[in-house]
């Protein structure tokens, strides 16, 4: 049975652990997963400064994943749909990330 993601604090997450058994699949535990937050200014003050993945790293590996599955006759229209619409988030995340670096206000708090 499919378990949620769970919020642990604004930037981490519990993520589910399956195994496949004669059973199907099994929740087997849950791993840590945290968001990259900070700011590159030093007046910033962030002491919750914290190490992590980028979201757009983590969409990149869906697209990667469901694209070496969707193969043969596994194949399905839906599959690449769901394909089309993480590139399409990529994209725009994309353009949110030029955006922020023409206003000089990339990896910092400032809108």
């Amino acid at each position: 049975m499919k378990q949620a993601i769970k919020k642990v604090k604004s930037h981490d997450y519990k993520v589910p652990v399956y195994d496949i058994t004669s059973e199907g699949l099994v929740s087997i535990g849950e791993i840590p997963l945290k968001i990259v937050k900070g700011s590159k200014n030093n007046e910033e003050n962030d002491e919750s400064k914290q190490k992590g993945i980028i979201v757009e790293n983590l969409i990149e590996l869906c697209i990667d994943h469901l694209m070496s599955v969707n193969q043969g006759i596994l194949s399905t229209r839906d599959t690449l749909l769901a394909v089309d619409s993480l590139e399409t988030a990529l994209l725009r995340l994309e353009k949110r990330s030029k955006n922020r670096s023409k206003r000089n206000v990339i990896t910092t708090y400032q809108q």
